[in-house]
């Protein structure tokens, strides 16, 4: 399974793994190049699809997860900005 920040996610409950999969990809679209119209609305198409509420969603995992050390020591090392 995939790793993040150099745990594995497969240890983590799935709430908290679909989270760090939508983080991210959010963070993946934002960060391509829009070089034309259709890339555009491709990019805009995804950052629509994982970016919503994504700071909330953190928020709402830590609080949810402050009594686990591991899971909120993994989501603590994720940014609660999105641009």
């Amino acid at each position: 399974m995939a790793q993040s920040n150099g745990k594995p996610q497969n240890k983590l409950p799935k709430d908290v793994q679909t989270f760090l999969k939508n983080h991210d990809l959010c963070y993946h679209f934002l960060g391509e190049e829009p070089y034309d119209a259709q890339r555009r609305e491709y990019l805009n198409q995804q950052v629509e699809k994982y970016c919503p509420d994504i700071k909330k969603n953190l928020i709402q995992l830590k609080m949810k997860y402050k009594s686990n050390q591991q899971v909120f020591k993994t989501l603590d090392s994720y940014d609660e900005s999105v641009e």
